[in-house]
C-alpha cells in the first residue's frame, strides 16, 4: 500500500481490533489543503475453502476501491500527468 498518512480509530488496539472509523473523518482530512486524496480501506477476517481438497483456511481480507490510488500495483504507481 502507498500512503503518506494513515488515520485510525481512536479506539484502535491492533489491526484485528481496529474498531470503526467514521467516514466523515476522511472528508475532514480532505478539507486540509495539503491533503490531495483520502480513501477508505476495509479489512476483516474470513474463511477460504479450497474447493478441491475441502481444506479451510483463515484469511485476512483487505478491500478498497481499485480506482483509488492506494495500492502498489503498476497502474497506481504511475505519477499523474502534470
Amino acid at each position: 500500500m502507498r500512503f503518506d498518512l494513515l488515520l485510525t480509530s481512536s479506539a484502535y488496539v491492533i489491526q484485528a481490533q481496529s474498531n470503526d472509523f467514521p467516514r466523515r473523518r476522511l472528508y475532514q482530512a480532505l478539507a486540509v489543503p495539503e491533503i490531495a486524496t483520502a480513501a477508505a480501506i476495509y479489512h476483516d477476517s474470513g474463511l477460504w475453502l479450497n474447493g478441491e481438497t475441502g481444506v479451510q483456511r483463515d484469511v485476512f481480507v483487505i478491500a478498497f476501491d481499485p480506482n483509488n490510488r492506494v495500492s502498489m500495483s503498476p497502474r497506481s504507481t504511475r505519477r499523474p500527468p502534470s
